[in-house]
């Protein structure tokens, strides 16, 4: 007989609760979630490793990770599928990305704002280094680069055959094509550059001018808009701490 006037109170609860909407808000807000993460199969250092090795992408995913509601899981895909399994919220996000090589899928993804500048820098064999202010500089000349990336200031010379275009796999491949003379310049990510000549390379190559410098940013699926505004705005906050900027120096 005492069950009756409980249950009238658990019903007063249960419509305050959904006449607030702020109560599933704040708990969506406090609530852990883990987004999946595109990167390539093979290793791409500094950026990444798939053994014990932390580079800039992992380590900068752990600082968002411990300053924010999210975790982080990955899922190795090849380059073209990654981009289109973004843009179909079949992966979450891409992290080192920019909206100028994303352009066709544009419609269909969220760019956070901008965290880092990336540039393309010119590469010589130490023994062969002749001046490249512009692109137009290397007419006649075969120019190294990596296949399926989008070098915009040198699009319309590959096009008219003024530069030939030699496509290799990735930058350390690019590289040994230089080295064996097989290209007369090599054109490639100056922070998987500095990487590599610090390393593997140390007296083989020789620095140019750099090009088509760009923002980078993380590229989120449009079913992920919401979190993606979230990390758009800690990558803002590690930027202006500088932690960003220190974590790119360490490389």
């Amino acid at each position: 007989m005492y069950r009756f006037p409980t249950l009238i109170i658990a019903v007063i609860f249960s419509g305050f609760a959904f006449a607030n909407p702020d109560v599933n808000t704040k708990n969506d807000a406090n609530q852990r979630e883990t987004l999946l993460v595109g990167v390539f199969p093979q290793d791409y250092p500094p950026l990444y490793w798939h053994d014990e090795r932390k580079g800039i992408i992992e380590k900068l995913l752990d600082k968002v990770s411990s300053v924010s509601r999210f975790d982080f899981a990955y899922r190795s895909v090849p380059f073209h599928r990654l981009i289109q399994r973004v843009a179909k919220g079949k992966i979450d996000l891409e992290a080192w990305t920019s909206r100028s090589w994303r352009f066709r899928v544009k419609d269909n993804v969220y760019f956070t704002s901008p965290y880092a500048d990336h540039c393309e820098i010119m590469i010589f064999q130490k023994d062969h280094v002749f001046p490249v202010n512009q692109p137009a500089d290397l007419a006649g000349k075969r120019l190294g680069v990596v296949k399926g990336y989008v070098y915009n200031s040198f699009t319309e010379l590959f096009a008219k055959k003024t530069i030939y275009r030699i496509n290799s796999s990735n930058e350390e491949r690019v590289l040994n094509l230089l080295s064996y003379g097989r290209t007369d310049a090599a054109l490639i990510d100056q922070l998987i550059a500095d990487y590599l000549l610090s390393t593997t390379y140390p007296q083989a190559f020789a620095r140019g001018n750099k090009f088509d410098c760009v923002p980078v940013s993380f590229m989120f699926s449009k079913t992920k808009i919401k979190q993606g505004m979230e990390i758009s705005k800690v990558l803002q906050t590690l930027k202006n701490e500088g932690f960003i900027d220190q974590l790119l120096e360490e490389f």
